[in-house]
């Protein structure tokens, strides 16, 4: 009887097909028949520079530049783990471009900007089109510094002849012909294009990147005019029918030094300027009667006018008694019943007015001035502004120097922007995340970096000069406090956070220089922020020195509240003027405000689109440690286009996360994937059929919904096979012709130090760098598995690593005779020479009845023979009574063979007739170099059945 054995690659499984193999090397399956692989093909050296210790890089990157120019990138760690980077390193004009005091993990690309993370930093380095400039960690924003140190002031008339006081409606009429000659004041000689501001806003300004994103947002810093915002407005009396109305208004002077960031000009094109919208501090939009009059009153109008007002405002006297009752200067006298007495008193009293202003802003800040007034506290919209729109965008340059302007500039803001800033480009919220970041591990997915594995240093939060104030205002005069002009005081800013790891400090440093100008002294905003919504609480130390922060004076301690609508933790003066500090006793700090504070967040996830700018709405948190992620992916180029949703595989659980459809978020939400295995490894892979991990029930693919093991051919370690001589010995000829790496699968897998898909042969490349104690390698192969075909084989080849960002061809790093060289994995299309080795299963035959067999002929094309390097082509034959041990049955050496004329070889291997002995099991066994065009199609056995069916019943009598 005549069976054919179709052959095929590896497997371990108890239950398998005849023609499966206990080893298979340098074949795999195509097309129905089992090819020889190439070897991998050198395209080019590594050379390292003279002058270093190391003989091999770590890691090599091929940067590909828009133009088609592609350039590599080596990066070699010292055995303090810090990394040299190095330039054209497959020349040898390399040269050194930096040295990192980091562990460098991975390399990214965006462009002409390559990213080098490390655990805890990322770093930056941008290719000019000759040569790469090392911009270190993306800078802090460059502080930008306001003041108002000029205020114009316009006044107009408004005539009250003919106000009927007797009306019902006299508070609106007078109302509102008090805001109809504030507007015509604010109009007054402006001009086509002058803007100026009238009360106090918030401003902002951060990093504009290449791509049009933001970084590095600035704390909100409150402006305000030079003089009391409560006098902003003032009224006199020209007359007994004329009153004067005078409106305050003032611009900017903007001082900035971008010198420090000109190396990254290529990459943040300007510092733009963002404002919110005017606080409402001076707005009388809603400005009621009873505040009306005691603007009239107290700004000096004659006592005819002044009585014929409170009479009007005497109609709602429970509410101006209750008023008057907590808010009234001293020595003026109190309505009463319509009667009104001192007038000449109080106008004599400028002390006392003063202070009456002061209290009528406070006054105003209360709630309780608004009980019976639908405005928006100004105070509250002080501490939730979260909306800013740009005005300004200031270039940056690579000769950029300190400079000074004046804002509004009639030349970029038109007459009325800002009456209508909504119409302005909006910032939206915090779209950075404020700490340092890095990440042992990166993944790309549709040109999206995700970092995990996180190391985060908390940030500082403080740079002092983002916070003073260069104006004095409210009645608080600038310069300096009791030191001596010439010194500097020292700050130390310490923050508290209540993190995953409890209460975490983290401190800033700055030394002043104490000048008799206005920015002298601790003269800061009125408004402080950490970009961090777990802060809770800040105090800021001041002293001559910060040695071992002993001696230090505390001037601020506050709490911080959690912003409704930003991502940061504030604090504001209840009365908005800068803050001063204040002496209180001397305190000594336990901890050095120096060292850094870090969280480990093995359970986070960050993205980023553009490798900079890491914005919190992107950071995604799991229930346990994310070991790898991985995606379904049909590799249409190096951007990963058409990828589906991400999948994290985590160690309680795989999960996927859906892809958004807000332009803000990168996902929408995190689903558990279904799964009946758990990752095994922290490797996974993306290909066009699913995302590939190992799992703890052999290797599996995660497509759709869909979890399916592929992988159950090398679920379980091998079974022990002894092929012996012809005395029975172990015969060991076998490793130098049949290699047989019938190895734990498993153990080779789970320990695997990389994965790398090719997507030409669809195939998983698998490669174990475990050594033994004296340094060589326990696995002197690759394995490699076929997705589609789900069949195994290996390459008898060792590799140091893989070429990263090296798509569409797989480029791999060899050592060979001492020096790294690099190869294509994928081999080239000229014919080559291959050593081929198989050692199929045990072949049943289809039952487990002794048989005997009277031919085998191992169909196929074997062409270009070589016997070489003591390396003989041999088909051997094996015979077994039981699945354990085989005896020879039958071998063959074949000869040479030329391929002058292109078909000389042999088309079958025919063993000819074997001895008529019955066994129950077969061995076929082939080794030889080859050309690559020779093929295995498959082994006919000619068999005769040891006994038939009368010959059984015989037996069994």
């Amino acid at each position: 009887m005549k069976r054919s054995v179709e052959t095929g690659g590896i497997t371990t499984a108890s239950s398998y097909k005849d023609g499966d193999s206990l080893s298979c090397v340098n074949l795999r399956r195509k097309n129905g028949v089992l090819k020889p692989v190439k070897a991998m093909k050198k395209v080019g050296d590594l050379y390292v520079p003279t002058g270093y210790s190391f003989t091999a890089y770590d890691i090599v990157f091929k940067h590909k530049l828009p133009g088609g120019e592609e350039n590599y990138i080596g990066v070699a760690l010292t055995n303090n783990n810090d990394a040299r980077v190095f330039f054209d390193v497959t020349k040898e004009s390399v040269s050194l471009i930096t040295d990192y005091g980091a562990r460098i993990n991975s390399i990214e690309q965006n462009g002409n900007l390559l990213c080098f993370i490390s655990d805890s930093e990322i770093y930056y380095m941008f290719w000019t089109g000759s040569r790469y400039v090392d911009l270190g960690k993306m800078p802090e924003m460059v502080p930008v510094k306001f003041s108002a140190p000029t205020l114009e002031a316009k006044t107009v008339e408004m005539d009250i002849t003919g106000i009927d006081i007797n009306n019902d409606n006299v508070r609106d009429v007078i109302t509102n012909n008090l805001q109809s000659a504030i507007n015509r004041a604010r109009m007054l000689e402006l001009g086509d294009n002058s803007v100026f501001l009238y009360d106090l806003h918030f401003i902002r300004y951060a990093y504009k990147l290449f791509d049009g994103s933001y970084t590095k947002l600035s704390p909100p810093v409150l402006i305000a005019p030079p003089e009391n915002i409560s006098s902003f407005v003032q009224i006199s009396t020209a007359d007994s029918k004329t009153f004067q109305i005078t409106v305050k208004r003032y611009k900017l002077q903007i001082d900035y030094d971008f010198s420090s960031i000109k190396n990254y000009s290529n990459i943040i094109k300007s510092v733009d300027i963002f404002l919110s919208p005017p606080l409402g501090f001076a707005s009388f939009t809603d400005m009621d009667a009873y505040r009306a009059f005691t603007y009239y009153y107290y700004s000096g109008m004659t006592a005819g006018i002044a009585y014929s007002l409170v009479e009007a405002r005497s109609k709602n006297t429970s509410l101006m008694a209750k008023r008057d009752k907590k808010y009234s200067p001293t020595g003026v006298g109190k309505f009463s019943g319509g009667a009104f007495a001192s007038i000449d008193g109080v106008l004599k009293r400028q002390d006392d007015l003063a202070v009456f202003r002061e209290r009528q802003l406070l006054d105003y800040m209360s709630k309780e001035v608004n009980d019976n007034s639908d405005s928006v506290n100004p105070m509250d919209t002080l501490k939730e502004m979260s909306n800013f729109y740009k005005v300004k965008s200031i270039a940056i340059y690579s000769d950029a120097t300190q400079t000074q302007m004046v804002f509004p500039e009639d030349s970029h803001i038109m007459k009325g922007t800002l009456n209508s800033l909504a119409t302005q480009e909006e910032l939206y919220g915090n779209l950075y995340y404020p700490h340092s970041i890095g990440g042992k591990k990166t993944y790309k997915y549709n040109k999206n970096l995700h970092l995990y594995d996180l190391k985060i240093k908390l940030h500082s939060g403080f740079n002092l000069d983002m916070f003073i104030w260069g104006s004095n205002y409210n009645g608080f005069p600038g310069g300096y406090r009791g030191t001596l002009p010439g010194q500097s005081v020292q700050y130390v800013f310490e923050v508290t956070l209540d993190t995953q790891y409890g209460a975490e400090r983290v401190y800033s440093h700055v030394s002043i220089p104490l000048k008799t100008d206005s920015w002298g002294g601790l003269f800061m905003s009125g408004f402080f922020s950490y970009p961090d919504s777990r802060a809770k609480r800040l105090v800021v130390y001041a002293g001559n020195t910060v040695s071992n922060l002993a001696g230090m004076t505390r001037r601020l301690d506050v709490s911080l509240t959690e912003h409704k609508f930003l991502d940061m933790a504030y604090y504001v003066q209840d009365n908005a003027i800068p803050i001063t500090g204040y002496e209180m006793t001397e305190v000594t700090l336990d901890e050095s405000f120096s060292k850094p504070t870090y969280e480990y967040r093995n359970d986070t996830m960050a993205v980023s689109g553009n490798h900079i700018s890491f914005r919190n709405v992107n950071f995604y948190e799991f229930n346990s440690k994310i070991l790898s992620l991985g995606s379904q992916s049909g590799s249409l180029s190096q951007n990963d286009f058409g990828q589906y949703p991400l999948i994290a595989f985590t160690e309680n659980g795989i999960f996927t996360l859906s892809v958004s459809t807000d332009s803000d978020f990168a996902y929408s939400h995190i689903v558990p994937a279904l799964s009946k295995s758990l990752p095994a490894n922290s490797l996974s892979l993306e290909t066009p059929l699913g995302a590939v991990y190992f799992g703890r029930s052999g290797l599996s693919l995660i497509s759709g919904a869909a979890d399916l093991n592929f992988g159950d051919f090398l679920e379980q370690n091998p079974n022990s096979v002894q092929l012996l001589d012809r005395d029975g010995a172990k015969t060991g000829y076998l490793d130098g012709v049949l290699l047989n790496y019938s190895v734990s699968y498993n153990d080779f897998i789970r320990d695997a130090t990389q994965f790398v898909y090719d997507f030409r042969e669809e195939e998983i490349i698998i490669f174990n760098d475990e050594r033994d104690a004296s340094g060589g390698r326990i696995y002197p192969f690759l394995l490699v598995v076929g997705i589609k075909s789900k069949y195994a084989y290996a390459r008898n080849e060792t590799i140091d690593g893989f070429v990263s960002n090296s798509f569409p061809d797989t480029l791999v790093i060899q050592t060979v005779d001492g020096q790294q060289v690099i190869k294509r994995l994928e081999g080239v299309s000229e014919e080559e020479y291959v050593h081929v080795s198989i050692i199929t299963r045990p072949i049943r035959l289809g039952t487990v009845q002794y048989k005997a067999l009277r031919r085998i002929i191992v169909r196929g094309l074997f062409l270009g023979v070589r016997n070489t390097g003591g390396k003989q082509a041999v088909a051997l034959a094996y015979a077994g009574l039981d699945e354990l041990n085989f005896k020879p049955l039958k071998g063959l050496a074949l000869k040479d063979s030329s391929l002058s004329s292109g078909s000389d070889g042999y088309k079958d291997i025919d063993f000819g007739l074997t001895p008529r002995s019955a066994y129950r099991n077969y061995i076929i066994g082939f080794a030889g170099t080859v050309s690559d065009r020779s093929e295995i199609q498959y082994i006919d056995f000619e068999e005769q059945p040891d006994y038939n069916k009368k010959n059984n019943i015989d037996k069994m009598r």
